[in-house]
């Protein structure tokens, strides 16, 4: 689980840095996040002893771009105590809060389908030293619905961080 942990906040921080420029101070941030993620799974190992500290550090690395699966993970054990109505009360809804938060600040980022836009996202990748074979087949990007286009953006990103990824795992 806190290897899941570990590669979730990971694939999370690689997606986010892909918008900046590289020598950008949010792309600096986005290493800082990643070096972060990679010890992210680790708090999960004191989460029997120490269910609250792990559950509030949890929920400050929310802030960071990661997704609210390592919050829900911490909750776990916190809820099985049954210690105490209010601290279990706040501590759902806190869950929740970041949740939402999460879900709501992913979904709002833009995500523009060009030709351009994938090509850059493409020469990225091929700049990190993957060799990938594509063409696009669809003759307007830009006319298509912008939810559909964000969507099928975002299955692209998704699935070239996620070879990046694996091709990095795989060579150790």
């Amino acid at each position: 689980m806190m290897a899941c942990a570990s590669f979730v906040c990971l694939a999370q921080a690689s997606s986010a840095s892909q918008q900046y420029a590289q020598d950008s101070a949010p792309y600096l941030w986005m290493i800082l996040c990643a070096l972060v993620a990679i010890s992210s799974g680790l708090i999960l190992l004191s989460r029997n002893s120490h269910p609250q500290a792990v559950f509030w550090t949890a929920c400050l690395l929310v802030v960071l771009p990661f997704d609210s699966l390592i919050v829900l993970m911490a909750l776990t054990p916190l809820l099985a105590r049954r210690q105490d109505v209010k601290m279990t009360l706040r501590s759902v809804l806190t869950a929740a809060a970041a949740t939402i938060w999460s879900q709501v600040r992913d979904a709002l980022q833009s995500a523009e389908l060009t030709r351009d836009s994938l090509l850059r996202l493409i020469g990225d990748v091929r700049a990190a030293g993957m060799r990938i074979d594509t063409w696009i087949d669809i003759q307007q990007l830009g006319q298509l619905d912008d939810s559909i286009s964000m969507i099928a953006y975002r299955v692209a990103q998704e699935g070239l961080t996620m070879k990046r990824f694996v091709k990095c795992f795989l060579s150790y």
